[in-house]
């Protein structure tokens, strides 16, 4: 039986003008205003990683803390059907409009990205 408390999530995030994001490693994103769809996942303590990813104040870590510094979390969605992040992240880059991030939150699978772009706010995420 596995860990209720665990499994994959989507953040909605909405960037409200052009940032530049420095990430721990010191690598630079050059970020579009518009939507982002994040797609991270908790072995554990998944209820807590979401409250912090909502919390305004936490030590920054991982790639999507200094992109939420700098955004508005929308909504954030629990995938209960799906185990795999690295699949989950190739759905949602077959959704119309989806841009990746290259090289953001990914940085230990071979994925081009779990962060996708969209100009325009996304209708129904398509998971």
């Amino acid at each position: 039986m596995g860990n209720s408390n665990s499994g994959l999530y989507l953040l909605l995030i909405k960037l409200s003008q052009k940032n530049k994001i420095t990430v721990r490693s010191g690598k630079v994103f050059n970020m579009l205003p518009g939507f982002y769809i994040y797609i991270g996942s908790a072995k554990k303590n998944l209820s807590q990683r979401l409250k912090r990813h909502a919390s305004k104040y936490k030590k920054l870590f991982w790639h999507i803390d200094f992109l939420l510094e700098k955004s508005e979390l929308l909504s954030e969605f629990i995938i209960k059907d799906e185990k795999n992040e690295c699949r989950l992240a190739e759905r949602i880059s077959n959704m119309d409009g989806a841009l990746p991030v290259k090289g953001f939150g990914c940085s230990d699978c071979k994925c081009e990205s779990h962060l996708y772009y969209f100009r325009e706010k996304p209708g129904k995420i398509e998971y």
